[in-house]
């Protein structure tokens, strides 16, 4: 019986150590001090914490990798409010200058329930080794099942070969990945080969849904190749109109800014990608000044939109796409191949301006230039466009 109490402790103990919380930082209260320790942070998701609470004394100067359940929160003064769970509004960095490797991968977890909270991730570089998980620079997230939650969650600065900033990949086998997104800011980043702010790509039998439900903004990204803010292949994307805390201005911009070589300098849809781009009664979804075929000898095209192929779908609801650039084909909207865009007002209208959804001031600047400067269509290519400006 002695015997028998002693195991039943013993597994107590193992079961509460496992689902314990933990702090990480650069004092004594920490549970993980990275002045004795400067692997702590890696150590503590080896270890199974359930939740991982981080100092932003300084930046955590490191990758990390995660391969099971977890939540990973920012936003601690010191180790002592990490412990008592008082956060403030400022986030704890992950910077992985000098790794050479993305600064922060999810790969391989099946039925995941895993949470990134108030973090800046930034200088992660993604490389081709024939891995997925190494391609994005900032956040990869590579066969993975379940649920991944992003809260108050910065991308910048990162430079990727397929997704600069965010990576989310599945290449082989089946199942279903949410990821949803509250407050997420993609910016600054580069890709080489695809998605300077986000590359999405799945296979047929594997399902991936994006939900960026507010308050988010993808801008300033760059792609060598095609999407500069956005590349989709197959995944489904919601995205709704917000106004990111991230970014210090009065205006929201969803897609701003974002540049590519190619096409799609803003989006970059193809392969039965499907994406709904919804703007509110009060605040419009907007696509503004993205330039594309910045490679001028190309054929780049879509300097907002690019859509392509049977099954891509991009919907717009309230949405303006303003001031948006390409040298051939489409300035603002270019559809191709099967691929569809539609663009109308919601039927319950808006309360921001009289034409709720508007095409507007978008041009082909370039040296050979094909035609339609506000939209344009090739090879079965579908624009669906309605109530609108």
């Amino acid at each position: 019986m002695r015997t028998f109490k002693c195991i039943v402790l013993m597994l107590l103990m193992a079961s509460y150590s496992v689902s314990a919380q933990v702090s990480v930082g650069w004092d004594a209260s920490c549970d993980y001090d990275l002045i004795a320790d400067a692997n702590g942070l890696q150590q503590a998701i080896d270890d199974g914490a359930i939740e991982i609470r981080l100092s932003n004394q300084n930046s955590h100067q490191t990758s990390i990798e995660i391969t099971a359940n977890t939540t990973l929160k920012g936003g601690y003064d010191g180790c002592a409010a990490a412990n008592a769970d008082n956060q403030t509004n400022v986030n704890s960095i992950i910077d992985a200058t000098g790794e050479n490797q993305p600064a922060v991968k999810m790969l391989y977890i099946s039925n995941a329930q895993i949470t990134l909270d108030s973090l800046t991730i930034q200088n992660g570089s993604g490389f081709e080794d024939g891995s997925a998980s190494n391609r994005a620079g900032g956040l990869s997230i590579d066969q993975v099942t379940g649920a991944v939650n992003l809260n108050r969650i910065n991308l910048r600065n990162n430079s990727g070969i397929m997704g600069g900033g965010l990576g989310v990949f599945s290449y082989f086998g089946s199942g279903a990945l949410l990821v949803t997104a509250n407050n997420l800011a993609i910016q600054d980043n580069t890709a080489s080969q695809g998605g300077g702010g986000m590359h999405c790509y799945t296979g047929s039998d594997f399902d991936i849904q994006i939900d960026l439900a507010s308050a988010s903004t993808i801008r300033n990204n760059h792609s060598d190749d095609h999407g500069g803010g956005l590349y989709a292949q197959n995944c489904h994307i919601k995205f709704n109109a917000g106004e990111s805390s991230f970014v210090n201005s009065n205006i929201d911009k969803e897609i701003f800014s974002n540049s590519s070589n190619l096409s799609g300098a803003g989006i970059f849809a193809v392969s039965g990608a499907v994406l709904d781009l919804t703007g509110s009664s009060s605040a419009s979804f907007d696509v503004n000044f993205n330039e594309t075929n910045l490679n001028i000898n190309s054929d780049g095209a879509g300097g907002g939109v690019f859509a392509s192929s049977q099954g891509t779908v991009v919907n717009f609801t309230n949405t303006i796409v303003s001031s948006d650039t390409t040298g051939r084909y489409g300035g603002g909207l270019f559809a191709s191949d099967g691929g569809v865009i539609n663009m109308s007002r919601a039927v319950s209208g808006c309360h921001y301006s009289a034409f709720c959804s508007q095409l507007i001031n978008n041009s082909n600047t370039g040296l050979f230039p094909g035609g339609g400067g506000a939209m344009a269509t090739r090879y079965a290519g579908q624009l669906n466009v309605k109530n609108n400006t």
